[in-house]
Order: C-alpha cells, then sequence, then structure tokens
C-alpha cells in the first residue's frame, strides 16, 4: 500500500504546514511511501522550537508512557535551542501485543524531560487519508496523519477458528469418501 511522504510547504518565518505520515520511502519508488514505526528524519523548511509531541488515544493518563500513542520528535540542533528536523514514532516496535519498546529509545534519545505538548490523536483511514491531529506552533502548523496505516493482521483467535473450521472441513470430506 502506497502511504504519502511526509512534506511541507510555506516559507521559513513566514510560517509553513507539514504534513506528517508514518512512512518511509519505497526503495522500489522513492516518490510513494510504505508504512513504518519509526519515520526518517525529516528536514523542516525553517529552525523551530525543539521538544516533542505527544499523541493520545486517551488524554487521562498522560504520566504513562505506555499510554502514548505516537511521538513526534523536533530534534535539536546542537545547544541552539532549535530544530530543523523532525522524526516520528507510532505504536512502539510491534514485538508484543501493545508494545510501546521504541517510546523508551525515543524517550532516552529525546533526553526525557516534560513534552511540549499533549494531543487527543485523530485516527487515519488507509483510504483517502483526511482525518489527521492538528499541531499548532505560530507560525507554522502540523497536521500528523498517525494510525490506522498499518496492513490489517487478522487476531490469532481469528486464525484458530479458521484452522479449526478447515481441520473440521477435511475430516467431513474424508469421512463421505471412506463411506464411498
Amino acid at each position: 500500500m502506497a502511504v504519502p511522504l511526509t512534506n511541507c510547504s510555506g516559507l521559513p518565518g513566514g510560517g509553513f504546514t507539514c504534513d506528517i505520515f508514518e512512512s518511509v520511502p519505497n526503495p522500489d519508488n522513492p516518490l510513494d511511501g510504505i508504512p513504518s514505526e519509526i519515520t526518517n528524519v525529516f528536514t523542516l523548511p525553517g529552525s523551530v522550537n525543539w521538544g516533542y509531541v505527544v499523541l493520545l488515544d486517551d488524554l487521562s493518563d498522560q504520566t504513562n508512557i505506555n499510554t502514548w500513542s505516537d511521538i513526534v520528535w523536533f530534534i535539536q540542533d546542537g545547544s541552539t535551542g532549535l530544530a530543523s528536523t523532525i522524526q516520528m514514532f507510532s505504536e512502539g516496535c510491534n514485538i508484543a501485543p501493545g508494545d510501546r519498546s521504541c517510546f523508551a529509545a525515543a524517550f532516552t534519545a529525546i533526553g526525557g524531560g516534560a513534552p511540549t505538548a499533549f494531543l487527543l490523536e485523530s485516527n487515519v483511514t488507509t483510504d483517502d487519508f483526511t482525518n489527521f491531529t492538528t499541531y499548532n506552533s505560530a507560525p507554522n502548523t502540523y497536521n500528523i496523519f498517525s494510525g490506522g496505516l498499518e496492513a490489517e493482521v487478522p487476531e490469532p483467535a481469528t486464525l484458530g477458528l479458521l484452522g479449526a473450521g478447515l481441520i473440521g472441513l477435511t475430516a467431513l470430506a474424508r469421512k463421505r469418501a471412506a463411506r464411498s
């Protein structure tokens, strides 16, 4: 599935708008993106304040890193207090259900500290990319397209039921074949 790549329009100083997607360039077609839980570092049109924005499915437990959904990191340029690049971390490393292990690495890389902002996440549909979470940091706007970009994977219980049904059909077919 092709996913748009992060892009920005507008001018530094005059305000720019960035559309941030959970994707990395497709090696077969660099103009298309492929879903990714950790995006490439993207260069912004101009320098902005450094920090990080946390997206949550539920704003009730902001201090628990395990409830975070996505992080957009405005990467500090040395000790300037400014950032000219961003990177997005999403849904952990998917090592296990509910895994947030990539966030621990991101949090360490960021240097801890308090997030710049907590935002309630809007889910993206895989068809049209019309739903996004907006982070406004005047004069710039960041439209964060997160959630729903991954391919649908059946639950293990669903696969188990499908397997049991196929075994049952095979047994029934053998039983009928043995009668004739």
